[in-house]
């Protein structure tokens, strides 16, 4: 429904962050669609502080030994 509504010109773009198989499977046309963002499921804006606690967080969990948080999977490309 949305390629089509974007083709038809009813919506002239979307902006797309959470998909019900996650993440977006490669064949799916709206990676191809010019009127499309698909942005890697974090669509919220954190702010400096809490970047900051985050980043400090992972290097205490580094520090000893634990794994880190919010890493990326390579193996699942995000």
């Amino acid at each position: 429904a949305l390629t089509d509504a974007l083709a038809s010109g009813h919506l002239r773009g979307a902006v797309l962050d959470v998909f019900p198989a996650e993440p977006l499977p490669e064949d799916s046309p709206l990676w191809r669609n010019p009127a499309v963002v698909v942005t890697p499921h974090m669509a919220s804006m954190a702010t400096s502080a809490e970047i900051v606690n985050q980043v400090a967080a992972n290097i205490a969990r580094l520090d000893a030994g634990e794994p880190l948080r919010n890493a990326v999977d390579l193996a699942r490309g995000y």
